[in-house]
């Protein structure tokens, strides 16, 4: 079995087709990665920087496993090997979900 035959006919990200569809995969892509520190930001405003430490290591967790669900759901399994940005996931979400 030849791996590099099936490796040349892999294309890695989708291409959206408008521009709305860009704008809300650009738009996720930001929630998928910033999202954790604005709610450390607001706890860490709201209380002490102790329970804010704590929710960002609690976030950075639960992110984590949200966006191995994402990625998981909605990349094919054979192009699961390549590591992904959160752009990269936003668009793959994107393309197999909202466009």
């Amino acid at each position: 079995m030849n791996f590099k035959e099936d490796i040349n006919d892999i294309t890695y990200t989708p291409h959206l087709p408008s521009k709305r569809c860009r704008l809300i995969s650009k738009f996720i892509g930001f929630l998928l990665s910033y999202t954790i520190y604005f709610i450390t930001l607001l706890v860490w405003l709201k209380s002490d920087y102790f329970l804010a430490i704590a929710s960002l290591l609690l976030l950075y967790v639960v992110g984590g496993i949200i966006k191995s669900y994402i990625r998981n759901s909605v990349i094919p399994p054979k192009l699961q090997e390549k590591n992904y940005t959160d752009q990269e996931i936003a668009t793959w979400f994107t393309f197999e979900r909202v466009c």
